[in-house]
């Protein structure tokens, strides 16, 4: 059965390669509607998008290893870093291309 819905929420495994080579990984949460897969193409719209439809993560941890709770300003903060943004958007682009999903 398909549901249709305004927005679809879904989890996603982000692997972020730091600077480096490291690799770490966490879990990311989106809400994505129609009006956000144009925006998430438009190099121009994209930031906007990406703040817009990543809502949450989980196994994001600081330096002494204590867990970061989602906070939207964290997330911008996270999105400046070039490596970030691009596995963020790795993982998105992936979920949406049907390999992950709801």
């Amino acid at each position: 059965m398909f549901r249709v819905v305004e927005k679809f929420t879904f989890a996603a495994p982000v692997e972020v390669v730091v600077p480096g080579g490291e690799k770490q990984t966490f879990e990311a949460r989106f809400r994505v509607g129609c009006e956000d897969l144009e925006a998430l193409q438009n190099p121009d719209a994209v930031d906007e998008a990406l703040a817009r439809t990543w809502t949450g993560w989980s196994g994001v941890v600081d330096e002494d290893g204590e867990e970061v709770p989602f906070d939207p300003g964290m997330r911008d903060r996270l999105l400046r870093f070039p490596f970030v943004r691009l596995a963020v958007i790795r993982a998105l682009a992936a979920a949406l291309g049907g390999s992950r999903g709801n």
